[in-house]
């Protein structure tokens, strides 16, 4: 008689252990193994991680760019020197203090900024420049050489529709004058190269915006 019966004890105590649980062999042998998630998840047991987006952090490229000038886009632009700005440091010296100077936050200054353009026929640098040159000769007449400068930078996928919207940086430089001018380039005959006119910019601060 406790032969007959044992089977059906163990069954009977197969169904109370496992109760309500899914078997390997129901589930066609999938387990929930950590070092298999895209099999899990495959099995509907937890959600597949995402994978992380490198490119948000990838740097910006520098080649898609454009100088506007009192909102006028400059043609030509293929360089443009970085903006750049230092805190003067004002020394403190105290009567007795063995420990040395202390400092303080002092002046801010602003780099020049240099824009190099192909030279060609295009007189936007040479009148720009013209009008600091009359401050010499007529200071009265010298109206409007303190100008604005916009520097905007676009994404890789930038095009003339969609250049607003694909748009990664814009800076402002403040009442830029022309301190240097650059009117005609090196000649050399055996040199293949192209002509680049330049301008290098004063102004009195720049702010991203």
């Amino acid at each position: 008689m406790r032969r007959r019966t044992e089977p059906a004890v163990r069954s009977q105590r197969r169904s109370v252990e496992y109760g309500n649980r899914v078997r390997a062999a129901e589930t066609g042998g999938v387990r929930d193994h950590p070092h298999q998630p895209e099999i899990a998840a495959s099995a509907g047991l937890r959600p597949a991680p995402m994978a992380a987006r490198a490119s948000q952090h990838d740097p910006y490229r520098t080649y898609k760019f454009r100088v506007r000038l009192d909102g006028a886009i400059i043609a030509g632009i293929q360089k443009v020197s970085p903006l750049g700005r230092s805190v003067a440091a004002n020394e403190i010296k105290e009567a007795g203090d063995a420990f040395g100077a202390r400092y303080n936050p002092g002046m801010i200054s602003y780099d020049e900024v240099t824009l190099e353009q192909g030279w060609s026929a295009d007189p936007t640098f040479e009148k720009w420049a013209n009008q600091v040159m009359t401050l010499h000769n007529d200071p009265t007449s010298a109206k409007g050489y303190k100008r604005t400068v916009l520097i905007e930078v676009f994404d890789l996928n930038a095009t003339p529709a969609n250049s607003d919207n694909a748009m990664i940086r814009r800076y402002k430089l403040h009442r830029a004058w022309v301190s240097k001018y650059v009117a005609m380039p090196d000649l050399d005959a055996l040199n293949g190269g192209y002509g680049i006119s330049s301008v290098t910019l004063r102004h009195e601060g720049w702010e991203r915006f």
